[in-house]
């Protein structure tokens, strides 16, 4: 085998160099928007502790996830109204996995209340 096998032209070692360029960017792009995804989700649940910090902030938002319906059947007749009803439910879940990420044990004492109500 000669030394020349192992020689490179320039065009290709360019590419190589753009290519390897390319993908830093892609990396670099990612990182920072998982930093974004990161602070948002921190902000997030500060806003959700904070509503879920005082009886009164349970108290709206046990109400919103009543309104919810969750666990119950979206089912109509009217495909309308099935809709409807299924895009409320799946924000009332959105709400709920929010509460449980952001203080899970502020969710049990806000059950706690309610049942306390009743």
């Amino acid at each position: 085998m000669s030394d020349e096998s192992f020689v490179f032209d320039d065009e290709s070692e360019d590419a190589e160099v753009a290519n390897l360029g390319e993908h830093r960017a892609v990396r670099s792009r990612n990182k920072a928007v998982k930093q974004q995804e990161t602070v948002e989700k921190a902000s997030t649940q500060s806003v959700v502790r904070n509503i879920m910090g005082t009886p009164i902030g349970r108290r709206w938002m046990a109400e919103l996830l009543a309104y919810c319906d969750l666990g119950t059947s979206t089912f109509s007749p009217d495909l309308t109204e099935m809709a409807h009803r299924e895009g409320r439910r799946a924000i009332g879940y959105r709400l709920l996995n929010e509460v449980c990420d952001a203080c899970p044990e502020r969710y049990a004492e806000m059950r706690k209340e309610l049942n306390s109500v009743r």
